[in-house]
């Protein structure tokens, strides 16, 4: 960029220039300059690169702040403690959740936010040791140990490893997915070892069996039928029954009747008294003697 003018100040090699636009410009020069000389001034302006940059520094700072604290890998802690911890890309701790009150108790006195993973696994294992969380049963392949299960992306966990070996402190380092694939593996192998199993049960059964089985089903076979001519037996009997009653209900009237016309008969020829049939009997008797 050019730029035409008077020199109006001298200053060593500092020197000021009075513009044709009317701008005073202060610029540097090793040449011998004089208070009224005329004078071209040619620079390169850097501004508009400097703004171009400074965009530029602010997007890549931008995108880095995200990537930075964008979860790329989450693990869970397990001794007693229990945390949660998330890994960035870069392998260091972006966040630590405790997931009990002995993970809030050793997460009081330290701070894992930021660091390397496996400088944040180590510190977290030295407080735990410090709070008596770790016993003598984490030591020497005994029977506690302490888990870290990934649940998502991948972690580089070598400083840690060679720490606990050097320690010689149980770990184990799970991944759940495989896991889960491993313990699906598993369950479909010993229900195929069940299905053999009750295979070779049915083969070997004896045919004893089998023939008691036959026997069993043609008993209930006949107990069926036995059953089916009892309950034939027992309808017919109170088919009896009823029909008895229907006959003897018809006949109650019919008898009524007959009573009726027999105290209709003696109120018309009543009886002979007991005085008449004293005479009768004495006449049969003299009869009788006059015969003889």
């Amino acid at each position: 960029m050019v730029k035409k003018g008077i020199i109006v100040e001298v200053n060593g090699r500092e020197a000021v220039l009075f513009t044709q636009t009317g701008e005073f410009l202060k610029f540097k020069s090793n040449e011998s300059l004089q208070i009224g000389q005329e004078y071209t001034y040619k620079y390169t302006n850097f501004r508009p690169f400097l703004i171009a940059a400074s965009l530029l520094l602010c997007i890549f700072l931008g995108s880095f702040v995200t990537i930075y604290n964008q979860v790329y890998a989450s693990m869970t802690v397990t001794i007693n403690p229990q945390f949660r911890i998330d890994v960035n890309r870069f392998n260091r701790i972006i966040k630590v959740v405790p997931l009990n009150k002995d993970a809030e108790d050793v997460l009081s006195s330290i701070k894992l936010k930021n660091k390397n993973i496996n400088d944040g696994l180590i510190l977290i294992v030295k407080k735990a040791k410090e709070k008596k969380y770790i016993t003598d049963e984490y030591y020497n392949n005994k029977t506690k140990k302490i888990n870290i299960e990934i649940d998502k992306g991948d972690v580089k966990l070598n400083k840690f490893t060679s720490e606990m070996k050097n320690q010689k402190l149980n770990f184990e380092k799970v991944y759940a997915k495989l896991q889960k694939i491993q313990d699906r593996a598993n369950k479909r192998e010993l229900i195929k070892e069940k299905l053999k199993e009750k295979d070779k049960q049915i083969e070997n059964q004896n045919p004893k069996d089998e023939k008691n089985k036959i026997d069993n089903k043609e008993d209930l076979k006949e107990n069926n039928k036995e059953n089916k001519v009892r309950e034939e037996i027992k309808n017919r009997i109170k088919e009896n029954i009823k029909n008895k009653i229907n006959q003897k209900d018809e006949s109650v009237p019919k008898s009524k009747e007959n009573l009726q016309e027999k105290i209709e008969d003696k109120k018309e020829n009543p009886p002979p008294k007991l005085e008449e049939k004293i005479n009768t009997f004495k006449e049969k008797v003299k009869r009788q003697k006059g015969l003889n």
